[in-house]
């Protein structure tokens, strides 16, 4: 009996690219956040996935040319999607982590149950050029508010003290005792305010 070749269909081809380009950054991310910043690799995946966006808009009608903007999307999804475990790590304790983690999952497969129908829309209302650029301008929007509501102000280690914890307490056991200590910014319970 001879054995049928399977054919993968260009739905599952473009999921390849996009998982090929992803999988390709992920495996790089850890040398990569050892050199550079988290809020710097994030911000840098969204230009990347502006880029490929554009480079949508320009070659939309070719099939391969999707293909490479799709491994070029995977590669941006990627820096920006993996590196947020180490900010919610870091901004929790081990208490808190669960509950932290359950709300990072909900608020992005929210923003992604919005954003994925809105994208097919686009792409049949109007054409793949006019639908590529709307999603870059999206994503360049996106851009604009992350550099202002996340300054690079915050990736400094920030001096403070905490007045109002006892000597046992586990983050005076971790980061010192004194007066003052200082630490990457984070957003907990206990670090609700920073100056500036």
């Amino acid at each position: 009996m001879k054995r049928q070749r399977r054919s993968f269909t260009p739905e599952f081809k473009l999921e390849a690219a996009f998982g090929f380009g992803s999988m390709l950054v992920a495996l790089r991310l850890p040398q990569l956040l050892e050199h550079f910043s988290e809020r710097r690799v994030m911000l840098s995946g969204l230009v990347v996935l502006i880029v490929g966006q554009i480079t949508g808009a320009m070659f939309a009608q070719g099939y391969y040319a999707l293909l490479l903007v799709w491994l070029v999307m995977g590669a941006g999804y990627s820096l920006v999607q993996t590196p947020t475990s180490k900010i919610l790590v870091r901004s929790a304790t081990a208490i808190e982590r669960p509950a932290l983690f359950a709300a990072h999952f909900s608020l992005s497969h929210a923003g992604w149950m919005l954003a994925y129908p809105v994208a097919g829309w686009l792409m049949t209302a109007m054409d793949a050029y006019s639908a590529f650029i709307v999603l870059a301008v999206v994503s360049t929007t996106g851009v604009i508010l992350t550099s202002i509501l996340w300054p690079a102000s915050d990736e400094a280690p920030k001096s403070h003290r905490h007045d109002d914890l006892s000597d046992d307490h586990e983050h005076l056991k971790y980061y010192g005792h004194g007066d003052q200590h200082s630490h990457p910014h984070v957003v907990d319970a206990l670090h609700s305010k920073w100056s500036r």
